[in-house]
């Protein structure tokens, strides 16, 4: 398990752990990373994050932190998830980091300064930021190193579809394929027949976070019958 802060193989910062029923989605996270490595290579451009965007449940978050967990040693192990909800949330998020990286600050710092403080940490390092449920692309920038010559990798999510003026940087999530949604719900039911699984994934319109609860249902409904 990786915990929320470690060093000595990187910096692992609150990512999480990945959803063990994640299935699916292969087809975006080649893209997320495609899109990473070539927006990265153009190091005369200003940052420009790359987007994951869709609905609320759609699984946004699961896919980044798939994303991070497989490709971590391609950024030697330096991911840092920030909560980019509100203002306040990033600056707690970089607070927390900073104060465990061992950073000299007062404690209530300019936002600037935080900011500041924290890339140069990173500046002669690979870095993947992942901002989540970002709601404001100004605020966003306002957490966007000016560092020069330092160029992260940044990944954002966001239930808006407007906060990437490049196309083909915005990876939009739609509902699974009903291959993957068969899949999700046989992995977790191994009783159901493919003809049940298809029947409810098309009920639920193949949403992910529907499909998840649905299966957690019969999980407990089954657990209970057994007790009985």
């Amino acid at each position: 398990m990786k915990p929320a802060f470690r060093t000595g193989e990187g910096i692992w910062f609150d990512v999480g752990q990945v959803v063990l029923t994640f299935t699916g989605r292969q087809q975006e996270i080649r893209r997320v990373h495609t899109r990473l490595q070539t927006t990265h290579s153009q190091s005369h451009r200003a940052i420009s994050p790359i987007t994951i965007s869709g609905l609320g449940g759609i699984g946004k978050s699961t896919l980044a932190r798939v994303y991070a967990h497989m490709y971590a040693e391609i950024y030697d192990g330096n991911v840092l998830w920030i909560n980019a909800e509100t203002v306040d949330s990033m600056r707690a998020s970089f607070i927390r980091l900073s104060k465990a990286l061992g950073l000299q600050l007062a404690d209530e710092p300019p936002t600037e300064l935080l900011v500041e403080k924290v890339y140069a940490h990173f500046q002669n390092k690979k870095c993947l930021l992942i901002f989540d449920n970002v709601e404001n692309l100004v605020t966003l920038k306002l957490f966007l190193p000016t560092i020069r010559n330092f160029m992260p990798y940044v990944l954002a999510t966001s239930r808006r579809t407007d906060l990437n003026a490049l196309p083909a940087n915005e990876i939009r999530l739609d509902v699974l394929t009903q291959e993957e949604a068969v899949e999700l719900i046989q992995t977790q039911l191994s009783k159901a027949t493919s003809a049940n699984a298809v029947k409810l994934a098309d009920k639920l319109q193949r949403f992910p976070l529907a499909l998840q609860q649905a299966v957690a249902y019969k999980i407990g409904r089954a657990s209970c019958r057994e007790r009985v």
